[in-house]
């Protein structure tokens, strides 16, 4: 039509692309460089957790290479350790052993395998399931608590099946705090330097994990007869020398004299 003007075809363009197109080479001149910088800044710190890394796998190789007992090394653990017990079996009284216990009793030697203490008490395990007196205590849960046991926790439980049924005294220092108390040292004991373990002072954690999964027992009620068997454990250095740093700040502790002690029931399948 005469007298209209054409537009350029730039200038049909929308508004909003145009905006977006602006606002894009906005945000490249922002940013580019920036992120270019940050990339260079942080490239050295990427090599770092790459090599942590890297480092991490290889420590965790070294910790199972050559501890991972292969299936010739599991029978001949069989044929030396386990024979002989059940050669001890009456032979009336042998039986096929459960597969539901056997097979993840094998099984998990492959990584326990390399601790003596472990081995012993899978080894009693298998023998109690070919043994048709015991057989039934034999309850393929111990597979599992066995594998949740430290090698120093098995010295533990040895100690303690030789005194059976003899109970040990324990003590939790406590300091008084209004109507209630805050535990200074929780089931102190002598218990894991008498089984001579290699860690004490994991010991009290010891001792929890070992109530935990049924193997032990340490009513909170509980107190040995006579007191006087409480004496060398309150007069413990360590426990004297917390006593002491409490009472200069001003604070009250007393001792809470428990007791610790096997649960011969669970035992018998695992440390016979």
């Amino acid at each position: 039509m005469a007298g209209k003007r054409e537009v350029p075809e730039r200038s049909r363009a929308p508004k909003r692309g145009r905006k977006n197109a602006a606002k894009g080479r906005l945000v490249e001149r922002a940013f580019g460089p920036a992120a270019d910088a940050f990339g260079k800044a942080i490239k050295p710190v990427g090599r770092e957790v790459g090599q942590v890394t890297r480092l991490a796998v290889r420590a965790l190789l070294r910790a199972v290479a050559g501890r991972v007992w292969k299936y010739d090394q599991i029978r001949g653990w069989i044929e030396n350790t386990v024979g002989p017990k059940v050669e001890r079996i009456p032979e009336q009284h042998r039986a096929e052993p459960s597969p539901t216990v056997a097979g993840p009793a094998i099984e998990a030697m492959r990584f326990a395998g390399s601790e003596p203490e472990l081995r012993e008490l899978f080894a009693n395990l298998l023998a109690a399931s070919m043994d048709a007196r015991t057989a039934a205590t034999a309850h393929p849960a111990f597979v599992e608590i066995i594998k949740q046991l430290t090698p120093d926790e098995a010295r533990i439980l040895k100690y303690l099946s030789e005194r059976l049924p003899d109970a040990h005294p324990i003590v939790d220092l406590r300091e008084v705090r209004g109507e209630g108390f805050v535990t200074l040292m929780g089931n102190y004991s002598h218990i894991g330097k008498a089984a001579g373990v290699k860690n004490d002072e994991v010991t009290p954690v010891s001792l929890e994990n070992l109530c935990r999964l049924g193997l032990c027992e340490m009513p909170r009620q509980f107190q040995i007869s006579p007191s006087t068997i409480y004496d060398a454990l309150e007069n413990d250095p360590a426990l004297l020398t917390i006593r002491s740093q409490r009472a200069a700040v001003g604070s009250k502790s007393r001792s809470m004299k428990l007791g610790f002690r096997l649960n011969d029931l669970a035992w018998s399948s695992v440390g016979a």
